[in-house]
């Protein structure tokens, strides 16, 4: 009796939820952020918008992030997905002759990206010109990690993600000492639990009062 129950609670929750294609969509939208603003975005080699901008993509693995602005080297990035939550669900109904499942399969409904939000330093092709004034690149800093401070701390609790790469790059780390800066990073981040205190300290051991 009892199994019986699961299993029509099973259905019930299939029934209910509809595939992931459905509750979803084949498609998604992200957030692109650049410093500086005005950068051109292209996703595919297809311009989308300049920066900042809310775009919606359809969802696929491997997709990139291109941008660009003159005077400034580009910067490529990977869209990162993962199988929503939906799917699993409809993993269920895959098992009750549902073919709900294979749909979404063949048109990534299945998919969602993640992270949904992306924040892109570029560099400066004459490079002196961020060196020359180091106040306001420790204020760029600090923005950036408070803008962006609980997607830098889950990252820091799985070693490093696309946040704390580009924090990496805005304090000028190279791939050499990549992991030890954040080890850095990760204690002070839990020495100092508040974005504002947390964006100083890292301000301050990597560029200086």
């Amino acid at each position: 009796m009892k199994k019986t129950l699961i299993v029509y609670y099973l259905i019930f929750i299939v029934s209910s939820s509809g595939c992931a294609t459905l509750v979803t969509g084949r498609s998604q939208k992200i957030s692109i952020s650049s410093s500086p603003d005005n950068a051109i975005i292209s996703i595919d080699n297809i311009i989308v918008g300049k920066s900042p901008t809310r775009v919606d993509v359809n969802k696929d693995t491997g997709k990139y992030i291109l941008v660009e602005k003159e005077g400034y080297y580009p910067q490529k990035m990977l869209l990162t997905t993962k199988l929503n939550n939906w799917f699993w669900g409809n993993i269920v109904g895959l098992i009750f002759f549902d073919l709900s499942s294979l749909t979404d399969a063949l048109t990534k409904g299945m998919l969602e990206y993640s992270p949904n939000q992306y924040y892109i330093t570029l560099d400066p092709i004459n490079a002196t010109t961020r060196n020359m004034n180091i106040y306001d690149l420790r204020r760029e800093v600090k923005y950036f990690i408070v803008s962006n401070h609980n997607e830098i701390i889950k990252e820091l609790s799985i070693k490093r993600g696309e946040y704390t790469n580009t924090l990496l790059r805005m304090l000028k780390i190279d791939d050499e000492n990549s992991d030890a800066t954040i080890r850095k990073i990760r204690g002070l981040s839990e020495a100092y639990l508040e974005a504002p205190d947390f964006s100083e300290k890292v301000v301050e051991m990597f560029l200086g009062k």
